[in-house]
């Protein structure tokens, strides 16, 4: 089969799993998997009661504070996990998708700024809505997370073009 048509192909199919993935990226994360959307709702609306420095006094700004309040065993492991690998993996698709839709995002450096502006964002709407947490761990998971996604990125198109070598 032609090499152009399976890359188009291919293409496609990341189209379809990206545009997939940002309404499951919102729901998970802003909408914390609809196990309390009801929460979200309500505490969206009365957001607007609570006045910015109490929101700004809730804002974890020291890094790792969080994490390492996870890792020290205050909160049970089943929590401590879906707080650490979920911020991670919910984004690791981030990471691997966007430099095979866009070639702008073949580099890392791209790939930081990129999934830095959506998980800020993220918070903002958090802290704007009042629902969640904003902590500044959340932006190191989620980085990490994109991170770990253009690794495998990086990784797989290693192979492929060591592959489309020997085989030609």
């Amino acid at each position: 089969m032609n090499k152009r048509i399976i890359s188009k192909k291919f293409k496609l199919f990341a189209w379809v799993l990206f545009i997939l993935y940002l309404p499951v990226l919102i729901y998970v994360i802003v909408l914390k998997g609809g196990s309390s959307v009801g929460y979200v709702l309500n505490m969206a609306r009365n957001g607007a009661k609570i006045s910015f420095m109490q929101k700004i006094s809730g804002i974890n700004f020291i890094p790792f504070k969080t994490i390492l309040y996870y890792f020290g065993g205050n909160q049970s492991f089943a929590v401590s996990v879906q707080n650490i690998l979920g911020n991670i993996l919910a984004f690791s698709p981030l990471g691997f998708l966007l430099p095979i839709l866009f070639n702008k995002y073949k580099k890392l450096k791209s790939i930081l700024f990129i999934s830095f502006a959506v998980s800020l964002s993220i918070e903002i709407v958090q802290l704007s809505l009042n629902i969640g947490s904003c902590d500044i761990d959340d932006l190191i998971l989620n980085v990490l997370g994109s991170i770990l996604g253009f690794s495998v990125y990086k990784l797989l198109s290693h192979m492929m073009e060591k592959d489309l070598e020997v085989t030609s």
